[in-house]
């Protein structure tokens, strides 16, 4: 369908800009919406319940390669020129249904990139990097909440830290000794918004 013809460093911010060639008779299948992946090799997901594999063509695995699939297939015909688009890691991560919000803490010890985002003992997404608020008076914690979880970026919504607490008498949360501190979350009622304090 095309090829890779370019690469270079976007030194804003250190992100790679792959440039993508697609042959004139598949230019129409490309959206302003579609999802890219690296299409790159072989996964295999263990578990008690067996193992999952998950194969890449065999020029996939040899090359490396790109696909893409399209969220809503009416969308608009997109301007090949013009349009920069996310190449997420695998296929299950660029189908995701994915909202961006913005945590606001007053101190935030023990957040990091990658801290994962908990609802009721599930993953429900991830902080994605951290900073300082403009101001330098409070700490950024920017995220994705996946698929039912973007219900969840609501005013009201309520964000709290799990780590272990390890005492003579009563211990916590032990478990995050292995896996690594998370954020709780409880969703609020509020309207939608993509900017959520921790009080």
């Amino acid at each position: 369908m095309g090829e890779i013809v370019d690469y270079r460093l976007n030194t804003k911010n250190d992100t790679i800009i792959i440039s993508a060639a697609i042959k004139d008779k598949y230019q129409h299948l490309v959206k302003s919406n579609s999802r890219f992946w690296r299409n790159s090799g072989l996964k295999i997901k263990a578990g008690l319940s067996g193992v999952d594999v998950n194969m890449a063509p065999v020029h996939s695995l040899l090359n490396g390669g790109i696909s893409f699939a399209n969220i809503v297939p009416s969308a608009e015909q997109a301007k090949h020129d013009s349009v920069l688009y996310n190449l997420y890691v695998d296929q299950q991560q660029a189908l995701m249904k994915v909202v961006q919000i913005q945590i606001k803490f007053a101190l935030a010890k023990g957040v990091t990139a990658g801290t994962a985002i908990n609802y009721l003992g599930i993953q429900v997404g991830e902080v994605t990097r951290v900073e300082l608020s403009e101001n330098n008076q409070a700490i950024i914690a920017h995220a994705k909440l996946w698929n039912s979880a973007t219900e969840f970026a609501r005013q009201g919504s309520q964000f709290w830290l799990v780590s272990a607490k390890v005492g003579l008498f009563k211990s916590e949360h032990l478990d995050t000794l292995i896996k690594g501190n998370y954020l709780q979350i409880e969703p609020g009622q509020g309207q939608k918004t993509n900017i959520l304090q921790v009080n």
